[in-house]
């Protein structure tokens, strides 16, 4: 056991200070607030290039390069620290309100279905930390939406089997 817990610490100490590291290089001239409002602005210009379909799944980098070979891209190679406005880029508006549309018939879903209380608070908690990570950082995170997806068609084939039992 304490093996184990010094291993743990050790890879906690390292995270935190390879974590810490890359916090300090964000305060020079090539991180930072302003890196963040340059991309932000030139994510807005890719963007207008093609509103409502998009530019492509994992095209903001290459697009966004292509159109300011000497802006933010050529020190700063990373998506724009949105997941939203990342979806928005690269799908486009219409892809946007399919993804809304979605979220909307699976929150109904969640909320029409069989499940108790708790049951629903996890899976309302889960697409709000997917959210909350999507909005602070360029995440795809479709994993958690899929994971979500599986406990309530789970929970939809569970209400059938007990209907049909019955």
């Amino acid at each position: 056991n304490k093996f184990i817990f010094s291993l743990v610490i050790f890879f906690l100490v390292f995270k935190f200070t390879n974590r810490m590291m890359n916090s300090i290089y964000s305060f020079s001239e090539f991180g930072g607030i302003n890196t963040r409002e340059t991309q932000y602005a030139e994510a807005f210009s890719v963007f207008l290039k093609s509103p409502i379909f998009g530019i492509g799944d994992r095209m903001f980098i290459p697009t966004s390069f292509q159109l300011f070979p000497k802006g933010i891209m050529s020190y700063f190679p990373e998506d724009v620290h949105n997941g939203f406005f990342l979806f928005i880029i690269e799908r486009g508006l219409l892809g946007f309100t399919a993804y809304v549309f979605f979220m909307i018939l699976l929150c109904k879903k969640i909320t029409n279905s069989q499940a108790n209380k708790e049951i629903k608070s996890v899976i309302y908690s889960g697409l709000i930390a997917g959210f909350t990570m999507m909005a602070f950082h360029p995440e795809r995170n479709f994993l958690s939406d899929f994971v979500l997806l599986v406990v309530v068609f789970a929970n939809f084939n569970y209400e059938k089997r007990i209907t049909n039992k019955a």
